[in-house]
């Protein structure tokens, strides 16, 4: 008799927990027409309170009382570059990054309604525009973009060399070294160090990012930059991502013509590196 008594109030409690702890939740699937697939492989929410959706399918938009739905149109350079999405994130400026399967990353603008496509090896995208661009005075924008550092006690050391000028899209590569930094910042623990060099080469030049954090296996390494193994983990203090934040970096450097390289020891540290060309490659 105790033993079925017992089952009866664990039972109970269950039930009990159940009716406190989830009636709240509100369903966004085919049943209610919130989503024309239930298939669900991202999401996001942006400052605005709209919650982005990422299928195979195409992207909604949601409020929690309409639905928009945005899909690649093969005629339209303006539309999403793919109707398969795998990632979905919003940036320091509230802009919405796409990940997709075959169409490289998009980014949506607000104020045309319209997507941006970063192809790989697309340089003939209406937004990048090279110049040549004088390295020591962009990498001085940069010394005082982290609050994150200064709490995290992270001492951030930039580079005093001499002036350096590179064959660049200045716009996406500050995007590649902000991204860089933080994601040093985010798995660095407080009062360590991060470094920034630059090394200076007959053609080239090499910037490296360079951290004391907790460091990656050859296998996580490995998947860094495939959106198809996209994967994301808390830093030292708890800050959460999506992990796409790198996947932009090697698509932006793509559109640059040049490339990226990770070295690390898991509990030793991390330095990525990537190169940047001095003159303009025909």
């Amino acid at each position: 008799m105790k033993r079925v008594m017992f089952f009866i109030l664990l039972f109970c409690s269950f039930y009990s927990f159940g009716q406190n702890n989830f009636e709240n939740f509100v369903s966004f699937s085919t049943s209610n027409g919130m989503l024309k697939h239930n298939s669900v492989e991202s999401f996001t929410r942006d400052q605005l309170g709209y919650i982005w959706v990422g299928t195979n399918f195409g992207l909604y938009r949601l409020d929690g009382y309409q639905t928009i739905c945005f899909n690649h149109d093969p005629k339209d350079e303006f539309t999403l570059s793919s109707n398969i999405i795998k990632a979905l994130c919003t940036d320091s400026n509230d802009d919405i990054w796409i990940g997709t399967i075959g169409g490289g990353l998009n980014r949506y603008d607000r104020a045309s309604h319209r997507f941006i496509r970063y192809l790989p090896f697309d340089t003939t995208n209406s937004e990048t525009k090279f110049h040549y661009v004088r390295m020591k005075s962009k990498l001085h924008t940069l010394s005082n973009c982290y609050p994150i550092a200064e709490k995290k006690k992270i001492e951030l050391i930039f580079p005093q060399s001499d002036e350096i000028k590179v064959y660049i899209d200045k716009n996406t590569i500050l995007m590649v070294l902000r991204n860089l930094i933080a994601n040093a910042i985010k798995f660095s623990s407080p009062g360590s160090q991060v470094e920034l060099k630059v090394y200076d080469e007959e053609e080239r030049v090499v910037v490296k990012v360079m951290d004391q954090s907790i460091g990656m296996t050859s296998k996580e390494i490995t998947n860094l930059f495939k959106i198809e193994t996209l994967t994301s983990k808390d830093g030292t203090s708890g800050e959460t991502g999506t992990g796409l934040g790198l996947i932009l970096c090697h698509e932006f450097l793509h559109l640059n013509n040049s490339e990226i390289w990770v070295e690390s020891i898991k509990g030793a540290g991390s330095t990525f590196s990537f190169s940047l060309n001095k003159e303009h490659l025909i």
